[in-house]
């Protein structure tokens, strides 16, 4: 996977399932909804989820002309 590349979400859940993740990674989408009106984030949606990792892969877009992730950092989990 060359970071350095333009995001691509066929090429990340590709990377996910056939590099990264176990066998148990399905490619899935859900979109997320908000309770609230997140400062940082536009819209968030699941795209995988491997079950024997317990983890589920959230694919993250935002409005932000700036790099959020130090700010959405320090937001959602400190």
């Amino acid at each position: 996977m060359n970071f350095q590349n333009p995001y691509s979400r066929t090429e990340f859940k590709e990377f996910f399932q056939n590099h990264f993740l176990t066998d148990d990674f399905i490619i899935s989408e859900e979109k997320l909804s908000f309770e609230y009106t997140p400062k940082y984030l536009s819209s968030a949606e699941v795209i995988g989820e491997d079950k024997s990792l317990e983890l589920k892969v959230l694919e993250v877009l935002h409005n932000s002309e700036n790099d959020p992730r130090v700010g959405f950092q320090k937001k959602y989990f400190v």
